[in-house]
């Protein structure tokens, strides 16, 4: 795993983890478009992905709408592998005051998903959806205001 320098903190044990920065944004963002950027603001400053696969997430969001929403506050944010996809990463960013979508729907997390093709990501979808559908885990990792907070809620998903 790559040494975070800046903001957004470095996770994962396993060399092979996906899961590689966690952020809390204490403060609601100018809108979600901005929200998006600075979820994978970690994975560009890494180079795990190129800026135009953000780019294309927000494009992909404006015109298909939010198929991307998983509904309880998330957002999994993704495109596919080649556009801009460098090497396979997750990152996991709460938005303790929430943003809004076009469509008047809050979320609170964004995750960030960074595929390598098209299956290599399945075990992780898996285990979030696994998480998901454990109740109460989604109120805590949408509720989480701090780092700790946040820590402590993905520490059984490394």
């Amino acid at each position: 795993m790559r040494n975070c320098r800046g903001r957004g903190r470095p996770r994962g044990t396993a060399s092979d983890s996906l899961l590689k920065y966690t952020e809390v944004f204490p403060e609601s963002q100018a809108g979600w478009r901005e929200a998006v950027r600075l979820s994978f603001r970690p994975l560009v400053a890494h180079h795990f992905v190129e800026s135009r696969y953000v780019e294309r997430i927000i494009q992909l969001t404006e015109k298909q709408g939010e198929y991307m929403l998983l509904g309880r506050g998330l957002l999994l944010a993704h495109a596919r592998p080649e556009d801009g996809v460098l090497e396979p990463a997750v990152a996991v960013a709460v938005f303790a005051g929430g943003v809004r979508l076009d469509s008047g729907k809050e979320v609170r997390c964004i995750i960030c998903l960074a595929p390598a093709d098209k299956s290599a990501h399945l075990d992780f979808l898996t285990a979030l959806l696994e998480h998901i559908n454990t109740p109460g885990w989604c109120e805590r990792l949408c509720g989480a205001g701090t780092q700790a907070e946040l820590d402590e809620v993905l520490a059984d998903f490394l």
